[in-house]
């Protein structure tokens, strides 16, 4: 959108339960002049986005729908921000930061790569479905949950016991 088409606005939002069923697949109305639709990219086509929700409506269902749940997905922090939400950090799951997910660099692997390599299925091949997304993330989870829950357990014990030492430390009146 805008002047020369060089911003990206959120067009879609689609969440997926812990079973992989669709629980929201929406379009959603644009608030500026669509420049580049980038359908091969984006899947979305200017009929998709005619009579759609608006973005209030569609950031407060989803705000709704993600509260104190897990949220999963892959560089969620893009999604947050087009959406102008946050979510609580140990409700997170991220597959894009997620070590054993990154390469050698420590930087995140396309999705596209991952469920290819470690799912067996071919995702974003054609048009983007956000949905086809939204599973290959949940089940890249669902393979690594028993680590990354384990993981994420050590370190909260680890801050805890941190803590605890700060606290018996203070001087106490």
């Amino acid at each position: 959108v805008g002047d020369g088409g060089h911003r990206s606005v959120l067009a879609r939002v689609s969440i997926v339960d812990a079973h992989g069923d669709t629980i929201m697949d929406t379009f959603v109305a644009p608030q500026e002049k669509v420049t580049d639709y980038r359908t091969r990219v984006s899947g979305v086509r200017p009929q998709d986005l005619k009579g759609a929700a608006g973005f209030e409506e569609v950031q407060n269902l989803v705000s709704i729908a993600t509260k104190n749940k897990v949220l999963i997905g892959h560089s969620l922090q893009h999604d947050l921000k087009a959406l102008m939400l946050t979510h609580e950090k140990k409700l997170v799951r991220d597959t894009a930061k997620y070590r054993p997910y990154q390469n050698a660099a420590k930087k995140p692997r396309k999705l596209r790569d991952l469920a290819a390599e470690l799912l067996g299925m071919q995702i974003q091949s054609g048009e983007h479905s956000s949905v086809e997304d939204a599973r290959a993330t949940l089940l890249l989870y669902k393979l690594a949950s028993t680590a990354w829950e384990k993981e994420l357990s050590a370190k909260a014990a680890k801050l805890e016991g941190r803590r605890d030492k700060r606290a018996k430390k203070q001087p106490r009146d």
